[in-house]
């Protein structure tokens, strides 16, 4: 499924291989892909140029993800970016990043079927409604810890 405009999603992620194997399955999507190593560069990159999800790391030097989350929702032109939350670690990372506020939360291996699912639903929501910087959109069907998708299947990492 290609999308239509300008559709941007803010990858982040320390591992360059795991990055660039995001940015290539997003762009295949046809969304536009912005890159950023650590959460204190993603939040420059995201106030420079917004947005529409930001597909984060948990577990990253200089700024983790929980820290980027937080600092989304501080940020009074950020705080309406939904997150995405995607890790190697242990579930109680994952479930902190659900409490904090990231829309989906996604065990690695990553299910790319999935992701591409959420990211679509979360953007097209996005772009379908009146602008409204503060306010996020929930995804109804969130992953819950003994749902995560970890299949081998697809899956890159």
């Amino acid at each position: 499924m290609k999308h239509e405009g300008s559709k941007r999603i803010l990858v982040v992620d320390d591992d360059p291989d795991t990055a660039v194997a995001l940015r290539a399955l997003f762009e295949l999507e046809g969304y536009d892909v912005r890159v950023a190593r650590n959460g204190r560069n993603a939040v420059q990159a995201s106030l420079d140029d917004r947005p529409d999800v930001v597909v984060t790391d948990l577990a990253m030097p200089v700024m983790s993800g929980l820290d980027l989350i937080k600092a989304f929702k501080v940020n009074q032109g950020l705080a309406g970016v939904p997150i995405i939350a995607v890790s190697a670690e242990d579930e109680s990372e994952l479930d902190n990043a659900a409490r904090l506020g990231a829309v989906a939360v996604y065990q690695k291996p990553l299910d790319f079927d999935s992701c591409l699912s959420t990211v679509a639903s979360v953007v097209d929501r996005r772009k379908s409604r009146p602008s409204k910087r503060s306010t996020s959109p929930r995804i109804s069907g969130r992953t819950e810890p003994n749902q995560r998708r970890n299949t081998e299947e697809r899956s890159l990492f």
